[in-house]
């Protein structure tokens, strides 16, 4: 029986390096920046999708569809507390999820598909990155034996710790564009690199 794999995609920060606006909500390519990360993951070949939502939970819940939306009250604390409310979200049938940031707005389904074929090919453990130019990127395939681990994290650094922790476990896989390491941070990282 296959994997069951689910996106989670991350949307609950605040932007504070953005300014006064949500980054999520500005558009790109006529479309708000979390709509283009729900729509790759839509055309992923995913089970399911969590949407984790907090700053500004109603805007950013009117521009997307195709995904279960849950709410981190903690938001504030860091991304932490957004990955466990994701991972706690998921169904006791999940294999693996999937986790997305939802300010990657380049991100295709084919960087996500690169990603789940290549754990399918793997043992149940194995943890896979993609990576492009010799640089690690997102999003990050995490199967479930990891699930307390990522529950336990707190603060702002998301599960950088837990990779190296567990560096022996981590499989790549290589794209061939640099989508999977740019996010946005300020209005300058949308006029560098104008969207589709």
């Amino acid at each position: 029986m296959p994997r069951r794999i689910e996106a989670i995609i991350l949307a609950a920060g605040s932007s504070r390096r953005y300014g006064a606006a949500n980054k999520l909500l500005q558009t790109l390519g006529n479309r708000p920046l979390v709509n283009h990360v729900v729509t790759a993951a839509r055309r992923a070949d995913v089970d399911g999708i969590t949407l984790v939502v907090g700053h500004d939970a109603d805007a950013v819940i009117d521009v997307v569809e195709g995904a279960s939306v849950v709410h981190n009250a903690e938001h504030a604390s860091g991304m932490a507390s957004s990955l466990a409310a994701g991972i706690a979200a998921l169904a006791p049938a999940v294999d693996a999820a999937l986790v997305l940031l939802a300010d990657m707005p380049w991100l295709e389904s084919d960087h996500l598909n690169r990603v789940v074929q290549r754990y399918r090919q793997l043992p149940d453990d194995a943890i896979v990155t993609p990576v492009f130019s010799g640089t690690r990127g997102h999003p990050v395939l995490w199967p479930r034996a990891y699930f307390p681990e990522l529950l336990s994290l707190q603060g702002d650094r998301g599960a950088r710790e837990l990779l190296r922790l567990h560096a022996d476990r981590v499989r790549t896989v290589a794209v061939d564009d640099d989508a999977v390491l740019r996010d946005v941070d300020t209005p300058s990282d949308l006029a560098l690199r104008p969207g589709p």
